[in-house]
């Protein structure tokens, strides 16, 4: 009964985060505040995704980066987390782009699904849209709540509502790797091992070879970097520093170092 109610409370606080930027607009010329904390602002750039990254932040609910949609989605699927019953406080992908053709899925939080089941009409709070009022601007420059149907979807998808873990001090069993073994090479070495474990536990790595850079690693730590909001060529850089910092303290495996 405990867990039922947390996962309740978590879920409304998501939904009551979501709702207290009702009503924000971003100015012609203004980058979003969301997408500048993502770290992926500019003018061309859809930032409905990273609205949502930031709503999940500030509320302590851990999701899979939707700043690019299609990778969020992606996670989301590998951990069967789609749902044909939305309720409020679900994810929705869409079945179109939020700027240009052929661009990223345009993405929101589910608010309101009284109508669903009878009418496939649902609420959904949104960001990078216009408001949809007959005389109101139809400048995609806002967060407001929208009403959507069901053949407008492309997918729903459940958050595990649980609050993050604390992360304190890492374990003495940590190990210290170094940033600098992390490369591809043809001797194995322990940094590499540790990293491959992390890998394992948050991303199914396996079929590698022990202790080796190799392209499966590279490949896992590439999905990693992307599911905590790495886009694009970011996320094909390589052994990063923040990201592995992450990797190591949600693990507990290991400590990077630039040594």
């Amino acid at each position: 009964m405990a867990r039922k109610s947390l996962r309740s409370n978590l879920r409304e606080t998501f939904l009551l985060e979501a709702q207290s930027h009702l009503g924000t607009r971003v100015r012609t010329g203004i980058l979003s505040p969301f997408a500048q904390r993502v770290g992926y602002a500019g003018h061309a750039l859809p930032w409905s995704g990273a609205f949502i990254d930031c709503v999940a932040r500030d509320t302590g609910l851990v999701v899979p980066a939707c700043v690019q949609t299609a990778a969020g989605l992606a996670e989301f699927v590998r951990a069967r987390r789609l749902t044909e019953r939305p309720r409020p406080g679900d994810i929705v992908f869409y079945a179109w782009p939020t700027a240009a053709n052929f661009g990223m899925p345009h993405v929101g939080i589910v608010l309101e699904t009284h109508r669903y089941r009878s009418s496939g009409i649902f609420a959904a709070i949104e960001a990078q849209v216009s408001s949809g009022l007959p005389r109101a601007s139809k400048d995609r420059d806002g967060v407001f709540i929208r009403a959507r149907e069901r053949n407008d979807v492309l997918a729903f998808v459940r958050p595990e509502f649980k609050h993050r873990p604390a992360i304190g001090e890492l374990p003495e069993t940590a190990a210290k790797i170094s940033i600098r073994a992390i490369r591809p090479s043809s001797k194995p070495n322990l940094d590499t091992e540790a990293l491959q474990q992390a890998l394992a536990l948050k991303c199914n790595l396996e079929g590698h070879i022990q202790g080796i850079f190799d392209e499966k690693t590279k490949r896992a730590l590439a999905r990693w970097m992307r599911s905590i909001g790495f886009v694009g060529d970011d996320s094909e850089s390589g052994p990063e520093l923040n990201s592995l910092e992450r990797l190591g303290r949600e693990t507990g495996l290991f400590q990077i170092t630039t040594e």
